[in-house]
């Protein structure tokens, strides 16, 4: 179970915002609080916002069959776009670093276990 919280520190005279992460493991396990800078908690954003997405093909897809049944200029317009090559291209990008950003947190995590046996 993890919970972020938002908290604001005062360091001489200036207020800065850090997220706080707080992980429960089981029951015997240990609880503890993990700071988490706003770069990595948007981060984790933006790739849980890769994952939900659907696909550039996907889209295209769609598109195409409502470019098939009526042709609005529009629409049209937004098929093109989506079977642009370039952006095929940088969607497959991304959904490619979001799945080897998660797959190294589950190397470490792995590797932490494994370290804590």
């Amino acid at each position: 179970m993890q919970r972020l919280l938002r908290v604001a520190h005062r360091d001489a005279g200036a207020v800065r915002e850090e997220t706080l992460a707080r992980r429960t493991q089981h029951a015997a396990g240990p609880t503890y609080i993990r700071v988490v800078d706003e770069a990595e908690a948007s981060g984790q954003v933006w790739r849980d916002e890769v994952r939900m997405r659907p696909t550039a093909e996907q889209d295209r897809d769609a598109l195409a069959r409502l470019v098939e049944e009526d042709s609005d200029p529009f629409e049209v317009e937004l098929y093109e776009q989506a079977a642009d090559p370039q952006v095929l291209s940088i969607d497959r990008a991304q959904r490619s670093y979001a799945g080897q950003y998660a797959r190294h947190l589950r190397w470490l995590q792995a590797r932490q276990q494994h370290k804590g046996c």
